[in-house]
């Protein structure tokens, strides 16, 4: 098992893509990290967008059910009339 910081996800014309970390070496940028073969690479965007896109399903549920509870406590509360 390894650990890897620094990972971003990166949307471009062509879709989602992770983008390795990196640090600027003089004018230009070095990967940090980078898988050594194209088959690792592979796994690892899989595994990466699998994760992400995981996280934004969980995130949105949460969102939609924040929400039916808010609309639920509203059409609960009693109902005032002052004259």
């Amino acid at each position: 098992a390894f650990a890897i910081h620094g990972l971003r996800i990166m949307d471009s014309e062509k879709g989602l893509f992770v983008s390795m970390p990196s640090r600027k070496d003089g004018e230009n940028y070095r990967e940090v990290f980078h898988p050594v073969s194209s088959e690792a690479r592979e796994e690892l965007n899989k595994k990466v967008l699998a994760a992400y896109e995981q996280k934004l399903t969980e995130e949105q549920s949460q969102e939609q059910d924040e929400t039916e509870t808010l609309s639920e406590d509203e059409s609960q509360a009693p109902v005032t009339q002052t004259m």
